[in-house]
């Protein structure tokens, strides 16, 4: 059995300018947003949110390597900067204009992830994320959305070196950029006690390196949801979607070289589609959960299929305002760059406390187990891994702008699956 490790220790002091926060990978301090973002800066029938977060934190294995981990301190900067129509705290304040919204609702913003490594010759990465969200005619029996999202995210993962790092040219680019557009018809009830949207997206999946560009790709999608409140805190909801995979095809070559370079794994053009039907609602004014369970079905044109039953099941309770103890079980079918697809089967406990309206304490863990179809690449082998993770955060409120967060984790990967290198000129 061979197992990776991956734990992360992070002393953080995030100046949230305004209280505003924005979403940005592994930041404890941006990943609540409606927590966390204040009343923000009037700008005509506007607001303003700036803010950016610092912080410094050591990774036992950089790589996620098997063997010879690579240790680091590391400096995050984290800016963002959000617009958006009025709402929010404005909409409390009594703002008539925030709470009866005009024919456009908006919500949008940039935001930014520079990481630096005080390892010698472990380059940094850049992260970054514009999220635009224009709703036309909102909160009425007919209305229209339009969505436009970009992810760039550069983690380093999976590679063993030997020794020293002799210069950071010797560890591969990872950038992966994702591009997405998409519409959204919505109808609904005066009082939206029932909705139905049917969607479109449109994701452009590409990689800086070009010895990753053999993973480029895009996906349409077709979606319908549909939701029932039948209670005051309670619903009843479907979702359904449809999806075409679509490789590019583009071959990686060897410097200097007209011959392909063989691939480890490989990847197949495919049709998607799943549904679920579910329940999410308050069983007491201090249990609530959600289940939903369904079907998925992903055909391939090259490998072997999938199908599956997938559940999304999670019961909460909340003893007091500001804490809540969650636990839950998943299980979802998803497309891979190995094998084609991944079956996960995943348990999870999750909660958080507040304590006097400043300080909040978090715990999630769980364990997961995946299994990645047959990779004719790698001589038909199935893989099957074990994943588990702990994360802790605490974050304190000094004031309403500036806080700070002490966060720490750990990610085990057991796996018995051992890559065999192509045949041919060598392997991206």
């Amino acid at each position: 059995m061979r197992g990776t490790w991956h734990s992360w220790l992070g002393l953080t002091i995030a100046s949230l300018l305004l209280c505003a926060t924005a979403s940005v990978h592994a930041q404890e301090w941006l990943s609540d947003r409606k927590r966390a973002e204040g009343a923000g800066i009037r700008v005509g029938d506007f607001e303003l949110h700036p803010g950016v977060g610092t912080e410094v934190g050591y990774l036992s294995n950089v790589f996620n390597a098997d063997k010879h981990p690579v240790s680091s301190g590391a400096l995050r900067i984290a800016p963002h900067l959000f617009l958006s129509t009025l709402g929010g705290e404005r909409a409390t304040e009594g703002d008539t204009q925030a709470a009866h919204p005009g024919m456009a609702a908006f919500r949008g913003g940039l935001s930014g992830s520079f990481m630096e490594y005080f390892a010698p010759n472990l380059p940094g990465s850049v992260g970054a994320n514009l999220n635009l969200d224009l709703t036309l005619n909102p909160q009425r029996p007919v209305s229209f959305g339009l969505i436009e999202t970009f992810d760039r995210t550069n983690p380093h993962s999976n590679i063993s070196v030997t020794g020293p790092l002799k210069s950071s040219a010797a560890v591969p680019n990872f950038a992966r950029n994702q591009e997405t557009l998409g519409a959204r018809l919505i109808l609904q009830t005066p009082g939206g006690l029932w909705k139905n949207d049917l969607g479109y997206r449109f994701l452009w999946d590409f990689f800086d390196s070009d010895q990753f560009k053999g993973n480029n790709n895009q996906v349409h999608t077709v979606d319908l949801n549909s939701s029932w409140e039948f209670l005051p805190k309670t619903a009843i909801f479907s979702r359904t979607d449809f999806a075409y995979q679509n490789y590019l095809n583009e071959s990686v070559f060897a410097p200097g070289s007209t011959a392909a370079i063989p691939r480890y794994t490989s990847v197949s053009d495919n049709y998607r589609a799943s549904t679920r039907l579910g329940l999410n609602g308050a069983v007491t004014s201090r249990i609530a959960g959600t289940a939903a369970v369904g079907y998925a079905a992903d055909y391939f044109k090259t490998g072997n299929n999938a199908e599956s039953l997938v559940v999304n099941s999670e019961v909460r309770y909340v003893p007091a305002d500001g804490t809540e103890w969650a636990v839950g079980y998943d299980r979802t079918l998803t497309p891979s760059f190995q094998g084609n697809f991944i079956k996960t089967d995943r348990l999870f406990t999750r909660a958080r406390a507040m304590f006097g309206g400043s300080t909040l304490v978090s715990l999630r863990a769980g364990v997961e187990f995946l299994h990645y179809g047959a990779d004719i690449n790698q001589g038909g082998a199935h893989r099957f891994d074990r994943r588990y993770f702990v994360e802790a955060s605490g974050e304190y409120r000094f004031v309403s702008w500036l806080a700070g967060t002490l966060q720490g984790g750990l990610m085990v990967d057991d796996t018995a699956f051992v890559f065999k290198a192509p045949t041919g000129p060598g392997g991206v």
